[in-house]
């Protein structure tokens, strides 16, 4: 009899089966044994089962394999398949076990197509790929914990930094999890250690009130209670946390702004950093912010200072200095490649060389030379990312098989397969939507016609985001159909009551002009916490408007001399400010 339970054990083990199931069955046939001392035949009853109804799962679990194959013998894809039907949700839940049949033919040819038509987030894996998940595997079995992105500590053999690796991958770790047993307990181990944006926010909190300070940009000593950077979530959420409505996150974002350097602070922090390390693209500043963002916004104030300023004068050449060629921008991409499995869009401007360049950008405007420099990894993903781009018309297609799949429009969390919001889309198509005359199109505008239209509140929500991610030059009308200027047109004295409102202050200072003192005091504090005065064709300096700051400056010179405040102010920055200026008053001119 135990024998034939070793039988039956190793067969559940080697059966193509969703892991969690197998793991089931392992789990009951182990308490299945501890009956086997004192009752055999409660043992031999029990094993039958489960024999029984394991033989049954994987007759079930094949049947659908063959369903699922020979619909697509007899369609030729899955393009059609409905979102409610059996083989789309065998699909969804299975991927991940069919991606390791590779001996099943049926699996493979399934795979495949799916592959072709990425209609889920399916991707080849390679040996290389599951060696790095043993090896994390066994590192979690060894510490019982896993690295954070920020960790240095610890590297894959292939040299990635494991946190890293880790950071970047957890979808399709989590896709996999079914197929795969180190993706299973890697899966496993994130999901008992994952804390929401409400939980780690009262953490930090917490952390700030018991030690009336919160760590800066780089500190990875001060962790979440599962082991991620506290001071890495406070830098990408500093925004998410100033415009969230509760105490707890208006208690950080006071914190937070108190304790801002001057320019020069930074300066000094710059070229001790620069002399160490000869490089700014990972720098920060000891208050958070980007050291390779200072020198471009400050670049003008640093050559008037480097004419009395060693410091300035030195960071100054540096920069200068930095020459990148076409090969160390490579050297540098199949870096970033190599640990995060992927490469930046054009619009990304979280990413940068060394020199501070935008990386998506640059591989953008010499995609050609990218795509035949040599490092066949890099050619193939361009060559692929460029194919998968979607036309207007199979946006169009998919938009049209949301709305027959669920008899609605999609909300802000659907996503085209190239991962674009399907509703900005339609947003921003809507006057091209009425005046072309497809089947397809006229079915979606009739659930728009019908839609019911959004609520004031539901409006602010919409705008919000679309400020957030967005900008209204894309988007002109809300999901609803209603024209977003005209609605802001007509409801600016309603949205002035709510001005106490910290998501409607943010709406009000980027879909309305600021008034001449609104400016005014916008720009006082720009240049008082900064120190310098941006030139007229400084485009990266915007008041909360969007508009520029130094063409402002520059065009309201005139009447900013009659400011007391703000006059002196910029006289002590540069005494030759208003020089240029010509009054007919007199006594106006000897002031100057």
């Amino acid at each position: 009899m135990l024998d034939r339970f070793k039988e039956f054990e190793l067969k559940i083990k080697i059966e193509n089966l969703p892991l969690n199931i197998k793991y089931e069955y392992l789990k009951s046939l182990n308490e299945l044994l501890k009956t086997y001392e004192y009752s055999f035949f409660a043992f031999e009853e029990g094993f039958n089962s489960l024999r029984k109804s394991f033989n049954h799962d994987v007759y079930v679990f094949n049947k659908s394999i063959s369903i699922t194959f020979n619909y697509l013998k007899e369609k030729g894809n899955f393009l059609n398949v409905e979102q409610d039907s059996f083989i789309y949700n065998f699909l969804l839940k299975n991927i991940g076990v069919l991606i390791f049949m590779k001996e099943d033919y049926r699996a493979y040819d399934i795979v495949s197509e799916l592959l072709l038509e990425k209609k889920f987030n399916v991707f080849k894996i390679s040996d290389d790929y599951i060696l790095k998940l043993e090896e994390i595997f066994l590192h979690l079995k060894k510490y019982g914990d896993l690295p954070v992105q920020t960790d240095r500590e610890f590297k894959l053999k292939c040299g990635t930094y494991m946190g890293s690796f880790l950071a970047h991958n957890k979808k399709r770790i989590y896709m996999l999890k079914d197929g795969n047993e180190y993706a299973y307990a890697i899966s496993e181990y994130f999901e008992k250690k994952y804390l929401s944006f409400e939980d780690r926010l009262k953490e930090v909190y917490e952390y700030l009130v018991y030690n009336g300070s919160l760590p800066y940009i780089g500190d990875n000593r001060v962790r979440f209670s599962n082991g991620e950077v506290i001071s890495c979530f406070i830098s990408h959420n500093r925004k998410k946390i100033s415009l969230t409505d509760n105490d707890m996150a208006k208690e950080i974002t006071i914190y937070l702004n108190s304790r801002r350097l001057n320019f020069n602070d930074k300066l000094e922090e710059l070229y001790v950093y620069i002399i160490n390390n000869n490089e700014v693209k990972s720098g920060l500043f000891s208050d958070g912010s980007y050291m390779k963002s200072f020198i471009y916004d400050n670049k003008e104030k640093l050559i008037i200072e480097s004419k009395f300023n060693d410091r300035a004068k030195y960071v100054l050449n540096w920069f200068n200095n930095l020459k990148v060629s076409f090969n160390d921008r490579l050297d540098e991409i199949i870096l970033f490649f190599n640990e995060n499995d992927y490469l930046p869009n054009k619009s990304d401007k979280n990413i940068c060389f060394l020199d501070g360049v935008y990386m998506g950008y640059y591989i953008n405007n010499h995609l050609d030379m990218f795509k035949h420099c040599g490092i066949s990894y890099i050619e193939d993903y361009l060559i692929k990312k460029e194919a998968s781009k979607l036309s207007f018309d199979d946006k169009i297609n998919e938009i049209y098989e949301y709305v027959v799949e669920y008899k609605c429009l999609p909300d802000k969390s659907v996503r085209f397969s190239n991962d674009e919001i399907m509703i900005y889309f339609i947003s921003h198509n809507i006057k091209k939507f009425y005046l072309m005359d497809d089947e397809r199109i006229r079915f979606i505008l009739e659930y728009i016609k019908a839609r019911k239209g959004l609520s004031f509140e539901e409006k602010i929500l919409e705008l919000y985001d679309i400020c957030l991610n967005d900008d209204l030059t894309n988007i002109s009308k809300f999901s609803d159909g209603v024209n977003i200027k005209s609605w802001l047109s007509d409801n600016k004295q309603k949205l002035e009551g709510f001005k106490d409102n910290e998501i409607v202050l943010f709406i009000w200072k980027k879909c309305y002009r600021l008034t001449y003192e609104e400016k005014l005091a916008e720009a006082y504090e720009y240049i008082s916490l900064n120190g310098y005065i941006p030139a007229q064709s400084n485009k990266e300096v915007l008041f909360s408007d969007g508009s520029f700051i130094g063409m402002w400056l520059s065009n309201n010179k005139r009447k900013i001399y009659y400011d007391d405040i703000m006059r002196n102010k910029l006289l002590k920055i540069n005494e030759n400010y208003f020089s240029k200026l010509k009054f007919n008053d007199k006594k106006l001119v000897k002031k100057i």
